[in-house]
C-alpha cells in the first residue's frame, strides 16, 4: 500500500524485502531491487541501514565487511560500533587473525555502569572476549550486561542484550543449558524474529550447533492467510 501511495519514496519497496525475508527467508531479487533505488535515490538516509540489512539476511559477509570498512561510526543509525561488527564478521568469515585487532578493541574499551545503555557496551565486550578466549571475562560481562539493562526497561530496543548473553553462554560451554534455555525463551519475541537471529553474524558462528538450530527452525512462523488490504482513511 505504501509502495503505490508513495511510488517515488525508496523505504517501503526495501521494507517489504526485509518483510519477506522474515516471514519465508525468499532473498531472490532483493540485492537488485535494493541497488535499483540506490541508483535512483542517492543520498537517501535509509539506504545504509537497508544495505546493512540486505547484506546480513543474503548472507554476503564479504559485502558486510566492506560497507562496515566504508563508512564512519554511526552512520548506518544501529548499536553495534563497527570495531564490534568487522571483529564478529572477519571470525564468521573464518579470518580470525583479520579480527583479532577489532575484537580486542572492543573488548579494551572503556564502559561504565553510568553510560546512556550500559548493558551493549559490556555485552558487546562479552562477545569480544569470548571469541578471543578469555571465556571467565566474558561470563562475567554477560551476566553483568543484563544486570545493567534488564529487558523491562527496555521496551524501545528489545531483549538484544539478553540475546547476546544466550549467545556467550552457550558458546563458552561452560553455561550451555542456561543458555539455549534463554535462546528459546527469547526468539521469536520483539525485535528477534528467527530467521533475523539467524542471519546474525554471531548466530552464523553456531551454524554447527544442531541443537541452536533447532531452536530457531521450532520459532518459524507457521502459515498464516495473507492480509486483507486495509482501506485508506
Amino acid at each position: 500500500m505504501l509502495i503505490q501511495r508513495y511510488p517515488t519514496k525508496p523505504f517501503p519497496r526495501l521494507a517489504r524485502s526485509f518483510a519477506r525475508f522474515l516471514a519465508s527467508g525468499e532473498t531472490a531479487g532483493w540485492r537488485e531491487e535494493h541497488d535499483r533505488v540506490l541508483r535512483a535515490s542517492p543520498g537517501e538516509s535509509s539506504l545504509g541501514v537497508s544495505t546493512y540489512l540486505m547484506l546480513r539476511c543474503t548472507g554476503d559477509l564479504a559485502g558486510q565487511i566492506t560497507l562496515y570498512e566504508s563508512v564512519s561510526e554511526g552512520d548506518l543509525r544501529i548499536p553495534e560500533p563497527l570495531d564490534y561488527l568487522l571483529g564478529v564478521v572477519h571470525t564468521a568469515a573464518g579470518d580470525p587473525d583479520r579480527a583479532r585487532p577489532y575484537l580486542t578493541a572492543v573488548a579494551s574499551a572503556p564502559r561504565s555502569p553510568d553510560d546512556a545503555y550500559p548493558g551493549y557496551g559490556f555485552v558487546f565486550a562479552a562477545v569480544a572476549l569470548e571469541l578471543l578466549g578469555r571465556r571467565a571475562e566474558a561470563l562475567r560481562a554477560a551476566d553483568e550486561a543484563v544486570r545493567l539493562e534488564p529487558e523491562d526497561r527496555d521496551a524501545l530496543n528489545g531483549p538484544n542484550v539478553a540475546i547476546l548473553r544466550a549467545w556467550v553462554l552457550i558458546r563458552s560451554g561452560a553455561r550451555a543449558e542456561e543458555g539455549y534455555a534463554e535462546l528459546e525463551r527469547l526468539v521469536g519475541g520483539y525485535g528477534l524474529q528467527p530467521r533475523w537471529v539467524a542471519a546474525r553474524p554471531e548466530w552464523r558462528l553456531l551454524r554447527e550447533d544442531a541443537r541452536v538450530q533447532q531452536i530457531i527452525r521450532d520459532k518459524l512462523p507457521k502459515s498464516a492467510p495473507a492480509l486483507s488490504p486495509i482501506a485508506p482513511q
